[in-house]
């Protein structure tokens, strides 16, 4: 496990809340959490070199893993299945907030905002989180991306699904209209710059990866890659990089699936194949805050891909846990979270 830390080293009407419990809040020490109320959630708090233990027993469940605040990093928002949790303990603690009864596709996906404001979605739907308070919101369409205003948790953007169309709120998901011209596709996925809302990069089945610096105004494609049908599937800047952008796309026979742009998303490079996983996979894909030429691919263990050798490697991580998904704390780099078994 002490390798493993080396590695990582160099490597959203009316507030509803269903089937809630009392929050749990209790100091804790690091290096001692013992996880409780959420199975298959592990915690490092020294970098990998140990992991919590858990409580609960384990479960077969989804998630696309742990949203953390980072203005307030001991607080945590995580949809398993379709459940909603939070923690206000860094991920010691939980409380099952909101379930979802409509009936959903694909996985829940977290964002964090500020001030104790996070929203949950996913195509079908959203619901707005604000200090364990969950809210659902009327979508104008079904959406393929959601993204948060870093400076303003009240200012949101979501993507139409089918065709790109871009809308905006400003009064936290209440109310949308429409801006900026259509992407002209199937949503894949998006990222917003971190420091930059009006800076966005999204996936379109058919044309490839596409970048806006205008709020959708205005749409291009990268120089180089991730052009037509090798669109991407995971999207991801770097915040503490934020010209750094990963991602990936879907596993292809002897062909890269892991790119990465030092350029805000005009020009990408191919990293390396994704080997060992069937054709026509999307696999997450996490990079390391700390260190902008690092990326994990959980595969069971971990997949590190080095943008600088480009050469992937696999390391052992989590105490033997099968890890499906793991979330490195922006704000610290020896917190991580493991969601698996």
């Amino acid at each position: 496990m002490r390798g493993f830390a080396l590695l990582l080293a160099m490597v959203v009407a009316m507030p509803v809340a269903a089937n809630r419990r009392r929050a749990v809040s209790v100091p804790i020490e690091e290096g001692t959490c013992t996880v409780r109320g959420l199975a298959n959630l592990f915690v490092s708090f020294d970098g990998g070199a140990t992991f919590s233990r858990n409580n609960e027993p384990p479960a077969f469940a989804g998630t696309r893993g742990v949203a953390v605040f980072e203005d307030e990093p001991q607080r945590l928002l995580i949809a398993v299945n379709s459940d909603v949790f939070d923690s206000t303990d860094k991920g010691c603690h939980w409380t099952q907030r909101y379930t979802v009864t409509d009936p959903i596709h694909h996985a829940l996906r977290s964002v964090a905002a500020k001030r104790g404001r996070g929203y949950v979605w996913t195509e079908e739907l959203a619901v707005r989180y604000d200090g364990g308070e969950v809210t659902p919101l009327i979508l104008p369409e079904q959406i393929g991306a959601l993204g948060v205003n870093p400076a303003n948790s009240e200012h949101v953007r979501i993507a139409g699904l089918i065709r790109g169309q871009f809308y905006e709120s400003l009064d936290g998901g209440a109310s949308w209209k429409k801006i900026g011209a259509e992407a002209g596709g199937f949503v894949s996925v998006a990222a917003f710059d971190p420091l930059n809302f009006d800076h966005i990069l999204i996936g379109v089945q058919s044309r490839g990866l596409l970048v806006t610096r205008d709020a959708t105004r205005t749409w291009t494609p990268p120089a180089s890659a991730l052009t037509g049908n090798n669109y991407p599937c995971q999207l991801s800047f770097v915040s503490s990089s934020p010209n750094v952008v990963w991602a990936a796309t879907v596993t292809r026979a002897n062909a890269p699936a892991i790119f990465r742009s030092t350029n805000g998303g005009s020009q990408f490079e191919a990293i390396g194949p994704l080997e060992g996983v069937e054709n026509g996979v999307c696999m997450p894909l996490e990079p390391d805050h700390f260190d902008s030429n690092r990326a994990v691919v959980p595969m069971g263990t971990l997949r590190t891909f080095d943008a600088v050798t480009k050469r992937p490697s696999d390391s052992s991580c989590c105490g033997g846990i099968d890890i499906s998904r793991i979330t490195f704390s922006p704000v610290d780099r020896n917190v991580i979270y493991v969601y698996g078994r």
